[in-house]
């Protein structure tokens, strides 16, 4: 079963290294977390082609719960969350869409056919803080969204049957971007990649 984790404890840095293709601009290392570096808004990722099967989960921490934010699994290709049509912009997302500064928000579930977005589904919440877990599961057509390990939309869909890229998109700029921690995705064996706090509680 892969397995891949970063939780970015090194030096600041405008790379995050190695591991990561950066989407849409330049993503950076700093003071232990991942986020944009660029001047303006934008539309900046990272993403990691690390696991073997396309059941598999991506789960990261966001430290500014104010400022979009998504999560991808089964990415046909790196750049397949950024928005924009495009031949392989495939694969299925979850985005968080707050407030500013209020903590009240809503976590969206897309799939995206060559850049064509189709909401899933909606989970509306309040109390977004920061270190909060977002996870995004897809396991045969079970697609499944748990917000720090409660399970928050969930979702049968069989459009998207392959692609094992996954990763994180800021939506922000260097001094305003969404700020992101322990990153990690793995392949799902069926009934031992649970987190041990989900619940049954469905949007």
């Amino acid at each position: 079963m892969a397995t891949f984790t970063d939780d970015f404890n090194r030096a600041n840095s405008t790379s995050l290294g190695a591991d990561w293709t950066e989407i849409g601009g330049t993503a950076a290392v700093i003071y232990g977390n991942a986020l944009a570096c660029e001047n303006g808004w934008g539309n900046v990722g990272a993403s990691c082609n690390k696991v073997a099967s396309t059941d598999h989960y991506a789960v990261a921490q966001i430290y500014t719960p104010n400022i979009n934010f998504q999560v991808m699994v089964r990415g046909a290709q790196a750049d397949a969350m950024l928005s924009g049509a495009g031949s392989g912009k495939t694969c299925y997302h979850v985005e968080l869409s707050t407030i500013g500064g209020t903590g009240s928000g809503a976590a969206t579930m897309y799939r995206a056919v060559d850049g064509a977005w189709t909401s899933l589904g909606t989970a509306n919440d309040t109390g977004y803080v920061s270190g909060d877990t977002f996870r995004l599961e897809a396991e045969g057509t079970a697609i499944r969204f748990l917000r720090a390990g409660s399970q928050r939309i969930a979702v049968t869909d069989t459009q998207i049957t392959s692609g094992t890229w996954t990763g994180v998109k800021f939506q922000g700029q260097s001094s305003n971007s969404a700020a992101v921690d322990n990153f990690t995705t793995a392949d799902i064996t069926s009934g031992t990649n649970a987190p041990a706090e989900a619940s049954a509680a469905t949007a």
